[in-house]
């Protein structure tokens, strides 16, 4: 997975305990969080070959 990946995965399960997220992130605004709270990804996809 790339940086963004990760960081956004973080975001969501430090958010799920509670965690200030914008702080974490060094984000000033909610609509860079929003960005981050997306859940994209979070499904598996199937290549077939």
């Amino acid at each position: 997975p790339s940086f963004h990946e990760q960081r956004s995965l973080s975001e969501r399960l430090f958010r799920e305990q509670g965690v200030d997220t914008k702080i974490l992130l060094g984000h000033s605004n909610q609509k860079m969080i929003d960005i981050y709270n997306d859940a994209r990804g979070k499904e598996w996809k199937k290549l077939v070959i």
